[in-house]
This record gives C-alpha cells, structure tokens and sequence, in this order.
C-alpha cells in the first residue's frame, strides 16, 4: 500500500503543497478538490555532496540564525505567505549557501507564485545538494508538468520514485504528465498506483 499524503507543515519539516491537476492555481480548500499533490521535507544531505563547508568559530552563531531564517519560512510557507518565506529563504541562503532545505522551500514558494523559473533554479539547487531528495525530484517534476515539459517531468518523478516508492504524489503526477502525452496505458497505471 502507498503512503498517504498530509497537507500542511509538521514540527519535523514534513510540508505538502497542494495544487489543482491541470492548472497551476494552489490549491483552494473552498473548491473542495485536490488532485495534484507535491510533498517537501527536509532530507540530510549525503556525505559526497557538500558544496561549502560548514563554518567554525565565530562564524558558527550564523548556522543558527540560517536555520531560524528557514524555519521562519516553513512556518510563513505554511500561512501562504510566500513572498516572505522566500525573503526568509534569502535570509538562510546568504547565512549557509549549502542549505538545502531553504532551497527547497524557495523553490516551492517560487512554484506556487508561478514563477517558473526562480523555482527550477532553486530546486535544481537542492537535488545538487542533496542528490537523493526525492521530494526535491518531485517538486521539480511538479514545475516541469506545469510548464508542459512532459518528458522531463517524468525523467524526474522516476527519480523520485526510485528514490522513494511510496511517494503517492509523484506517481499522481507522473500520471498525469503521461495523460497529457496521451499514453494512457502508462498513466493509468500510475493512477492506480496513487491510490493503492
């Protein structure tokens, strides 16, 4: 049986963004319908992949400020107020270059503004940080899908899965990148697999 999916923001960083299937609109629970599903969390980093190490002495006081700086983010992601959660995300990313899950976070507050771009860049960031992020795989398969890059959002929801099998919102999304190539074979079966 797959997972199932909470949306919103736990103390341990689990965060789910929901958006309506077809359309790049966040969700609104007033339409009472949530077909698309993007999960984040927060994923430790490998060992291999450390793009800048971390600070000692004194510098070390700013590790805490960047991990405030995200947190305040997650907890603004999670009240819909993105733009702040980015400027906070900014805030972490100037204090630790390396942290990944602001990257992740800003990414995800990028998509759901619509802003395309900034969110490839960012979580295109947090999968080079932190290769085995499946969330981060998933996120940016979410904004492939959204901008009709249907090959590349599957190329990265099948990493996703490789990385985490019961991801039931990649394989929903995966999905419905199949359903819009018109390979119905492919995508049904995924939507049986989100269901499961």
């Amino acid at each position: 049986m797959r997972g199932r999916m909470l949306t919103g923001i736990s103390a341990a960083g689990l965060l789910a963004v929901t958006v309506l299937a077809g359309c790049e609109t966040p969700y609104d629970s007033r339409q009472g319908e949530v077909r698309h599903v993007v999960r984040l969390a927060d994923q430790p980093a490998p060992s291999a992949v450390a793009p800048v190490p971390p600070p000692s002495g004194p510098a070390a006081v700013d590790l805490r400020s960047a991990e405030d700086h995200a947190n305040l983010a997650a907890t603004l992601f999670d009240r819909h107020e993105y733009e702040r959660a980015i400027a906070e995300c900014d805030q972490a990313i100037a204090l630790q270059s390396w942290n990944g899950k602001a990257y992740e976070l800003r990414g995800a507050a990028h998509y759901l503004l619509h802003d395309y771009d900034g969110a490839f860049k960012d979580l295109t960031a947090a999968v080079q940080l932190n290769p085995r992020n499946s969330n981060a795989f998933g996120t940016r398969g979410a904004v492939y899908l959204s901008t009709h890059e249907y090959d590349r959002a599957i190329g990265d929801l099948d990493v996703a899965l490789d990385l985490d099998p019961n991801f039931a919102a990649a394989y929903n999304s995966r999905a419905m990148a199949y359903f819009r190539k018109g390979d119905y074979r492919h995508a049904i079966r995924d939507f049986d697999d989100t269901i499961a």
